[in-house]
């Protein structure tokens, strides 16, 4: 992976959205590629502020964590300083917040990291649990894998200032699409190709 985002960096005021499928390695991404795109001052990830309340049972704490979550991230968009975040993209609340936040002059900035299919993802939670990671219902992995990336095309990519479309099924991740400064360049055809047929055949 090469510094191709440093060209964002002069952008002072950042919001970077770190997004993908569950066991994408969203959290891998961030703690060692994101500062090749971008500066970052702060990560705010819900299951770790979980694992923080409740180390030995996170789940049960999903709920304060997501208020938590919820309640820094508005102080953070209230600030001058620029900062991360990680979701699966498979809701959509996110619609209503990134047009607030370039009103108040943030530049945001979206990473997806794409898996091939949803049996490798099920497959990564798996092994994450064998690591005394935390476990994800394969109910719910398969539907935020499938509504994730329907919404990455639909929603997303539209509204952002600058995206990053990255093959996480290789390391270091791969390039697949990205548009930076409203240009746009394919670095995986057959890929993107997958990823807009994905689209098409789930509407």
């Amino acid at each position: 992976m090469t510094h191709e985002g440093d060209a964002t960096k002069k952008h002072n005021r950042t919001i970077s959205i770190v997004a993908g499928p569950n066991g994408a390695g969203k959290s891998t991404f961030v703690e060692n590629y994101l500062n090749r795109y971008i500066d970052c001052d702060e990560f705010l990830n819900a299951d770790l502020i979980a694992r923080g309340l409740s180390p030995f049972a996170p789940e049960r704490q999903a709920l304060r964590a997501s208020e938590i979550f919820l309640q820094r991230l508005d102080e953070l968009a209230a600030g001058n300083s620029s900062f991360a975040l990680e979701t699966t993209l498979a809701g959509r609340s996110y619609q209503r917040r990134i047009p607030r936040w370039k009103e108040l002059g943030f530049r945001v900035t979206l990473f997806f990291i794409w898996l091939p299919t949803e049996e490798i993802a099920i497959r990564r939670v798996a092994a994450r649990v064998e690591q005394g990671g935390h476990n994800i219902a394969v109910s719910d992995i398969r539907r935020r894998y499938a509504r994730g990336l329907k919404n990455l095309t639909t929603v997303y990519l539209p509204i952002v200032d600058d995206a990053w479309v990255l093959n996480g099924a290789v390391t270091p991740p791969e390039v697949v699409w990205r548009r930076s400064e409203g240009n746009e360049c394919v670095g995986n055809v057959g890929v993107w190709h997958l990823i807009q047929r994905f689209e098409r055949d789930n509407v």
